[in-house]
């Protein structure tokens, strides 16, 4: 009775060393939790943990490691309830926790003020203007202000009102084509000769001078000559100058005689202007009116003084 037993217990001893045997593929070896081999996958949260701790995490992410640490021993409770795959799907999971401790903190994007290379306020990428001078007012696209729309920066517009659409040089003003100190857009003679004087609308100012004389006589009187030297000298420096030299009488005396006394009177005023200050005759034209011409009535005194006269008029070649 006793060798049976002792048979049937060697049978049941060998058998569960068999099995124990044939388990250990994919287990480990476990003696600090009181058993020889458990399944690696719990070993490997167990080592993850343990190194989690060492690297700080635990102390850096307290609660994180918590969690992971009460997953890994709920994964080996399950384990000793036999609950094997379900404890081993834990372990995993206990690993994947372990791994996403503590994640690296992102490194701050420090991305560059944008460029402003002229310093006009206006960041490089939006200038259309980017090498406007320091100081210079510009606007929305970085370009140099235009308030009177002519294309030239106001900082070197030297006419800055000139009104819209009229032509200006480099300076913003407007364009003066004959040199005659009016802009072209006022000019009702755009072509005047160069140094020829001009009024206001650009034309010639047509100088004259007018000389009286005394009843019956054709001399000139020497009052009249500082005119007359400074009409010359006019006439000097403008050759392109012409002039008319018109004669005048009053009424007092027969037409016939009036007539010869006009001629003798410009043609003093012409020799004058030829001899003395060598003006070409080519220059002169001499044109004589007798009484027909007055400025003034021959019924008085005054009126007859007026009209003994010789006009010099001017015009250009």
């Amino acid at each position: 009775m006793g060798s049976k037993h002792a048979k049937r217990l060697l049978f049941g001893l060998c058998l569960l060393v068999g099995s124990l045997l044939i388990g250990c593929a994919g287990m480990g070896y476990a003696p600090q939790r009181g058993v020889l081999y458990v399944h690696q996958e719990l070993l490997d949260a167990d080592q993850a943990l343990a190194q989690a701790r060492q690297a700080g995490k635990a102390a850096a992410c307290p609660d994180e490691f918590n969690a992971a640490q009460s997953l890994r021993d709920k994964a080996y409770e399950t384990y000793w309830k036999c609950r094997t795959q379900e404890a081993i799907t834990m372990a995993k999971e206990v690993i994947a926790k372990v791994n996403a401790l503590c994640p690296a903190k992102p490194t701050p994007v420090v991305r560059a003020a944008p460029l402003d290379s002229d310093g006009d306020g206006v960041t490089d990428d939006l200038d259309q203007c980017p090498d406007t001078p320091g100081g210079v007012a510009v606007d929305a696209q970085g370009c140099p202000l235009d308030s009177d729309k002519d294309g030239v920066a106001d900082y070197q517009d030297q006419c800055p009102d000139t009104p819209e659409g009229f032509a200006v040089d480099a300076a913003g003003c407007p364009t003066d084509s004959d040199k005659d100190g009016i802009a072209d857009y006022l000019d009702q003679c755009p072509n005047t000769p160069a140094g020829i004087p001009v009024n206001d609308t650009g034309c010639f100012t047509r100088p004259s001078l007018r000389i009286f004389f005394d009843t019956n006589r054709a001399e000139v009187k020497p009052e009249y000559m500082p005119e007359i030297e400074k009409f010359a000298q006019f006439l000097q420096q403008h050759p392109i100058v012409k002039v008319e030299i018109q004669g005048n009488t009053d009424s007092r005396a027969s037409s016939r005689y009036n007539e010869d006394l006009s001629r003798r009177r410009a043609e003093a005023v012409q020799k004058i202007f030829v001899e003395q200050y060598n003006i070409d005759p080519k220059r002169i034209t001499v044109k004589w009116f007798g009484e027909t011409n007055p400025i003034a009535s021959n019924d008085t005194a005054e009126g007859k003084a007026k009209n003994r006269r010789v006009d010099v008029l001017t015009s250009l070649f």
